[in-house]
């Protein structure tokens, strides 16, 4: 049957390739005549006789052209129709010499076999697919039922906190303007007062004049004069008291101003916003100041910054506090100072220090080598163990030790410090000892129910005394990641977080813990032009972690000072370890530290952009008990 099927497929092939080549013969014949036909015209009509040699060269020519192609498709066709007869041939002798019990059916039944084998693996596959389809539906559906569940609790807390810090801003805003109402009633006398005072000053410049007239008349004008010019020392009197009374309203509408402004941070404090003080360091030996207004920074007074631009003009951003270049490391622990003793009360705190690399913002938090050049985290440590005293509350306390303090004193307090580092993108433990058998072990980020987010795995070291966790600090500055830029000699190439964990027992009976807190100390590293620093190598791809951490923690701010829905916080590591101190129950202070040199426009706009942002970011600061 294969062998009478294949015979009538080179029968019917054998036809249509006979066919097609009449067809072809009989076209070129067709196109043959006509263009005889058009010669014999040619000829006839032609009046040119001289002519007519080229063109019956031409048809000619054209007529040999299509009996050449006509000839082609002969031998063509006679070759197609040889080339199936060789094919058959060889069919046929297959055919006779094929055993009864090959070919087809064998064929086919093995390619059924395939056909169901990949059939039932298709099947497999797709129960499998199902079945992990209907797993993540599971899942996904009881982490959209817990998510429901802690957004409504969130709206819950919020509306009662809201109605609590609205009640309070209506009173704070009551004494606004109560004080608003003085200020201008102060500002009305002053006006008033200074136009007498111009009247006065008007008439002792006219008495004078007349007494000169005077002088040069009769002894009886003199001594009206005279008389006259008693009342306007008595006027002048009267202008000086004037103006005592007016620089002493003056210093009163300052004062005022400095209340209004102190009732408007406390309010912002109720609102729980993140405070951001802003601190422009001197300008370095190499470095130059704008040659133009273009670019320049200036201390409006003590909370407003201005920088002009080109692009912008003027621009005022105003902030908790403005520190200039002649702000000590002094000025700047006292705005910190306060919050230890938030600590002590139970409740968390962040100081974190922001800016490009080369801002000062390792100097504000870390300091120099002692003495008044201290920072901010040396300073903090020596005053905590003074408060702790000045609260009355007993000395360090650690796990597994029997009570015998004073029996005068109801509480007792534990003290215990860790230090990590995030360099690229991984969680360093740098307070941990190199022959330590957890070294180099990885440590992921969890978060608790109650407490927040936290290092798994990092070490806490009890301290005793302000001695023993000034040295931990000591170490973790030594082996933490510090590398030469062109911008920078010593440039962080990693953030830090140094972190106290501070408990307070009371001492009656078993110890019980009344509260438990934590002060952070960040040392963000700083954001950097790989133009201007020329990272390489290693350093290159230090800048490329750092800068998309810092863009991360940009995110966050922007998504909550926005108030928006969704915030970003897994998109890096640095703003999951950060995450209660941003939008958190922490009470969270940032320093942003700028430079005045006109190298550094771009950073100092962007870095005032992102601490105005800062500010709008409100925390949940709650008690830890």
């Amino acid at each position: 049957e294969e062998q009478a099927h294949l015979m009538r497929l080179f029968t019917t092939s054998k036809k249509k390739i006979l066919e097609q080549a009449n067809k072809d013969r009989q076209e070129l014949a067709r196109e043959n005549a006509k263009l005889r036909k058009k010669l014999a015209n040619a000829r006839y009509n032609n009046s040119d006789r001289r002519a007519s040699p080229e063109k019956d060269h031409f048809f000619i020519q054209k007529i040999e052209d299509l009996e050449m192609q006509l000839a082609d498709q002969e031998e063509y066709a006679a070759e197609q129709i040889r080339h199936l007869e060789t094919e058959n041939n060889q069919l046929k002798a297959q055919a006779n010499h094929a055993s009864p019990h090959q070919a087809i059916p064998q064929r086919d039944s093995n390619q059924k076999g395939e056909i169901n084998v990949l059939k039932q693996q298709l099947a497999v596959q797709k129960e499998k697919q199902d079945e992990l389809m209907e797993q993540m539906n599971h899942k996904f559906e009881q982490e959209r039922q817990r998510m429901t569940e802690e957004h409504q609790q969130d709206a819950s807390d919020m509306q009662h906190h809201y109605s609590h810090l609205n009640e309070q801003y209506e009173d704070l805003m009551e004494q606004y303007r109560h004080l608003s109402q003085s200020l201008s009633v102060m500002e009305s006398q002053f006006e008033r007062e200074k136009v007498f005072s111009s009247s006065a000053k008007q008439v002792i410049l006219e008495l004078q004049d007349k007494l000169n007239e005077a002088l040069q008349g009769d002894l009886a004008a003199a001594t009206q004069i005279v008389d006259t010019t008693t009342r306007a020392s008595e006027a002048e009197y009267r202008v000086q008291v004037l103006e005592e009374l007016h620089t002493k309203l003056n210093d009163r509408l300052q004062m005022e101003i400095k209340k209004r402004k102190a009732i408007h941070n406390k309010l912002e404090d109720l609102k729980g916003s993140i405070r951001v003080i802003i601190r422009i360091r001197p300008l370095l030996p190499n470095e130059n100041l704008p040659t133009s207004l273009s670019g320049k920074v200036d201390l409006k007074n003590d909370s407003t910054v201005t920088i002009t631009t080109a692009a912008t003009g003027v621009k005022s951003y105003e902030f908790y506090r403005a520190l200039g270049e002649k702000s000590s490391q002094l000025d700047i622990f006292n705005e910190v100072s306060p919050l230890l003793q938030s600590a002590i009360d139970g409740f968390n705190v962040c100081v974190m220090a922001y800016g490009q690399t080369g801002s000062g913002k390792t100097y504000t938090i870390h300091g120099g080598q002692g003495g008044d050049s201290r920072g901010v985290l040396p300073r903090a440590a020596d005053e905590l163990f003074d408060l702790l005293e000045k609260n009355n509350i007993q000395s360090p306390l650690h796990e597994g030790e029997d009570y015998n303090g004073d029996p005068s004193k109801s509480e007792a307090y534990s003290l215990s410090c860790s230090m990590i580092e995030l360099y690229r993108d991984d969680i360093r433990d740098i307070l941990l000892d190199a022959n330590d058998e957890h070294h180099g072990q990885k440590l992921d980020i969890r978060e608790h129910p109650k407490f927040g987010t936290f290092v798994q795995g990092v070490s806490k070291h009890p301290v005793n005394s302000p001695a023993e966790l000034l040295a931990y600090i000591d170490q973790g500055n030594r082996v933490r990641q510090i590398q030469k830029t062109s911008v920078h000699d010593r440039s962080s190439r990693s953030h830090t977080i140094f972190t106290i964990h501070l408990r307070v027992y009371n001492n009656a009976g078993e110890r019980e813990v009344i509260s438990r807190s934590k002060l952070q100390f960040v040392d963000l590293a700083g954001s950097e032009r790989v133009s201007r620093s020329n990272a390489k190598g290693a350093r290159f791809k230090e800048a490329q972690h750092i800068n998309k951490s810092l863009s991360a923690l940009g995110d966050v701010i922007s998504s909550l000072s926005r108030k928006k829905n969704y915030t970003p916080y897994r998109n890096s590591k640095l703003t999951q370890v950060l995450r209660s101190c941003l939008g958190g129950n922490s009470k969270t202070l940032m320093f942003a530290n700028i430079s005045p040199s006109a190298e550094c426009v771009p950073e100092t706009l962007t870095t005032l952009v992102f601490a105005s942002r800062a500010k709008r970011v409100q925390n949940r600061a709650s008690k830890n008990r």
